[in-house]
């Protein structure tokens, strides 16, 4: 019963403001597991192009976004990375494609961040 509580209180808490208290004890997973599922609806939905961009190059960017946040599930998982620093991996051995991937396509996210809107 307890358990059962808890999870009514988090589904609240995610309906009422879109996260949840116990997101938080991990919100770089919370937003990691999310994000990539957004930015593909987005991707999906929106008929918006950042100026400059085809709706091709625009579609490229949008996938790379995602596979940003697929990275960081993947390094956080794995114990590759334990904080969000770009330039600090945990581990003398990490896992340098997901490294890679991480820094490149967080780049991307970051420069259009701004041009996510619909």
């Amino acid at each position: 019963m307890k358990d059962l509580w808890f999870e009514l209180k988090a589904m609240w808490q995610r309906a009422y403001r879109g996260y949840a208290d116990k997101d938080l004890w991990s919100i770089d997973m919370y937003l990691a597991q999310w994000l990539p599922v957004a930015i593909k609806q987005f991707r999906e939905t929106t008929y918006s192009v950042p100026m400059g961009l085809s709706k091709q190059q625009w579609d490229h960017e949008l996938k790379i976004m995602e596979h940003a946040f697929i990275a960081a599930q993947h390094m956080r998982l794995t114990g590759v990375c334990t904080c969000w620093d770009s330039n600090t991996f945990d581990g003398v051995k990490h896992d340098a494609y997901w490294k890679r991937r991480w820094l490149y396509c967080s780049r991307i996210f970051m420069k259009r961040f701004f041009h996510l809107w619909d």
